[in-house]
């Protein structure tokens, strides 16, 4: 990455204008990543706007510190990267894990081991003002039975919420306490009763209650403040094939308050908006994407006007809560005035089709981060005006 790179960075992220957008627009774009080896899964911008994290699909992670534009990478190569918190000193990694998490790439790490041993969760401070620090293991969490691979830190970074089951695995939920690392109770009370009653013909494999397992978690949120989780499942139930389906959970209590199905259209993306009173969700398949959005009190949900030409796999919401930004593997992204329901402006990202993976706000609104690529990864910066 060139200087002229960061300084761009720096002026879009520190010094852009924070004044009212009446009418908020796409406007120019910086690359600041291009031709990386492996495709961009993940990409965040910390609070206070300072540092700037990329997680590519081999899992590793590079960091940017926009006010000396110094960078370096993390120094930990994980099986995947679930979740950072958003003052960037805490990041969770999960997977199914292949090998020893490796640790490289750092000066200076004199009487450290070079794999610190096959463990497939982890919690780390990520050490952002030691440049040559390698990152402290904070925690392993222990007691799920199969590999985390869904993971969110609560807005102050004091919770963690982690889930298994993807292909096929019984799901499972925790909640941590991240400066102890120690698992938070009550327990999300994520048993089978809280999806199956005792209809053996509702069971598309036949099988009682007592046989069955709950269902795998596919994604989760956890609302800002740490109350609420939800959790993204792939049920068994015959009438819930193929469509959506999200549950709420209470996490003081640990019961389940809230279900969301979307017909026939899986769930590829969610999360909360800043106050936590919405969930907003992208959907779809190959074919067709669509953005909703969910008013928890009320209890209602809405789908925006226009749609996506394949799974909405990305989203993004403005700190003040303000705007929606959604994107696709077809390359398209649209900005979208929430309390209006009203698409602003719709553009795709140069050489389309590239598989859009991530999206992030910068801390001022603007400036809209994507991250993505098919076999190499990238990222741009959109001002929003």
């Amino acid at each position: 990455m060139t200087n002229m790179f960061l300084t761009n960075l720096l002026s879009l992220i520190l010094l852009g204008s924070s004044t009212e957008l009446a009418a908020a627009t796409f406007g120019k774009e910086t690359v600041l990543v291009k031709d990386h080896p492996d495709p961009i899964t993940r990409v965040a911008v910390t609070d206070d706007g300072k540092y700037f994290f990329v997680f590519d699909r081999k899992g590793r992670a590079r960091i940017w510190n926009t006010t000396t534009q110094d960078w370096r990478n993390l120094g930990v190569i994980a099986p995947d990267w679930l979740a950072l918190s958003r003052d960037g000193k805490h990041v969770f990694s999960g997977g199914v894990l292949t090998k020893s998490i490796t640790m490289k790439w750092n000066i200076g790490a004199a009487g450290l081991p070079e794999q610190i041993g096959a463990q497939g969760i982890a919690l780390w401070s990520t050490n952002l003002k030691s440049m040559h620090r390698f990152p402290d293991t904070v925690a392993f969490p222990e007691g799920h039975r199969f590999p985390v691979t869904a993971a969110a830190f609560s807005a102050d970074g004091k919770l963690l919420a982690t889930a298994t089951g993807k292909s096929g695995r019984s799901g499972e939920v925790k909640m941590w306490h991240v400066r102890s690392g120690k698992e938070k109770l009550p327990r999300i009370e994520y048993k089978t009763a809280a999806f199956y009653g005792t209809n053996v013909k509702d069971d598309l494999f036949g099988l009682p209650a007592t046989l069955r397992e709950p269902p795998g978690v596919e994604l989760l949120a956890l609302s800002p403040d740490g109350s609420t989780l939800a959790t993204v499942y792939e049920s068994t139930r015959a009438s819930d094939l193929g469509n959506g389906t999200v549950k709420l959970w209470d996490t003081g209590r640990g019961k389940a308050k809230g279900d969301l199905r979307i017909a026939k259209q899986p769930i590829k993306s969610l999360m909360f908006t800043p106050g936590g009173k919405m969930l907003v969700l992208g959907v779809g398949t190959k074919d067709a994407g669509q953005v909703w959005l969910w008013d928890i009190a009320a209890g209602k949900s809405a789908r925006m006007p226009s749609g996506h030409p394949s799974a909405v796999q990305a989203l993004a919401v403005s700190a003040d809560g303000k705007y929606l930004a959604s994107a696709c593997a077809h390359g398209m992204v649209k900005l979208w005035d929430i309390s209006g329901r009203k698409e602003l402006q719709s553009r795709s990202v140069a050489k389309d089709p590239e598989a859009i993976r991530s999206l992030t706000f910068t801390p001022r609104g603007n400036t809209l981060v994507i991250g993505g690529g098919n076999r190499q990864g990238w990222v741009r910066l959109w001002e929003i005006k």
